[in-house]
């Protein structure tokens, strides 16, 4: 049997759904120590928003829906890939073309889906990190002191 991904499975290889999320070793990150439990996401701008809904649509057509959301041990995709993905549809960009002539979709909502995988991944640890110089694992002080102070006054909440 081979998988959407084009992976050779057999009986003893296929586990089911309960039996690999049991051993996922993704634990939700630490709450912020800093009031910033409501996010802003009104300041994202809608049409970013659907373009990049629609490049995750394309690459469900193509692949399956979740596809590289396949767990840490998987080698279907890799932070390279999507980092090179991410470059071709920049440079094509820069060249000035604006549609992506397979999907039809504008290059930047690739870009956002490819950067939304690659911020996903880092976070669930996902795919394989194969990139050539690993990130320092910051501590959690380091990652409270990088984040902006809370303005009280610009919030706009409940």
């Amino acid at each position: 049997m081979i998988d959407s991904n084009g992976i050779v499975m057999n009986q003893d290889s296929m586990l089911t759904a309960d039996e690999y999320f049991e051993g996922a070793k993704y634990t939700a990150p630490a709450k912020p120590a800093l009031k910033t439990e409501k996010v802003r996401l009104d300041l994202n701008p809608p049409e970013a928003m659907f373009g990049m809904a629609q490049a995750f649509e394309d690459g469900a057509k193509k692949r399956s829906e979740h596809n590289w959301e396949v767990g840490p041990d998987s080698h279907t995709w890799s932070f390279q890939d999507r980092l090179r993905a991410i470059e071709g549809h920049a440079l094509r960009l820069r060249m000035g073309e604006d549609t992506d002539p397979v999907s039809g979709l504008h290059h930047a909502a690739h870009i956002m889906a490819n950067g939304a995988m690659l911020y996903t991944a880092s976070l669930k640890k996902l795919g394989n990190d194969d990139r050539l110089i690993k990130p320092k694992k910051p501590t959690l002080e380091e990652l409270v002191a990088a984040m902006p102070p809370f303005d009280e006054d610009s919030y706009v909440g409940d």
